[in-house]
């Protein structure tokens, strides 16, 4: 089953962001953002919509339970993102 940490995992590789990072914009402290990616705290509703808003996805989209079809996404053709 694909739950939406997993796709947030997902969505954060192909976007190519660096976790910090992310979790600064999304102002998230990194270690809070390390414990929901790890599935050891709960998402809350504000961490799922302030990060949809930094990785620039709906969260319906987001949301959906069909799979975003990143299997194939090629880590050598990605910078990391810096912020």
């Amino acid at each position: 089953m694909i739950t939406v940490v997993s796709r947030l995992r997902e969505t954060i590789k192909a976007k190519c962001f660096i976790q910090s990072a992310l979790a600064k914009r999304a102002e998230i402290a990194p270690a809070k953002l390390s414990l929901i990616l790890n599935s050891k705290r709960r998402l809350t509703v504000e961490e799922f919509l302030r990060l949809c808003a930094v990785l620039e996805i709906s969260p319906d989209e987001m949301a959906q339970s069909t799979n975003y079809g990143f299997s194939g996404f090629n880590r050598g053709l990605c910078g990391a993102r810096r912020f």
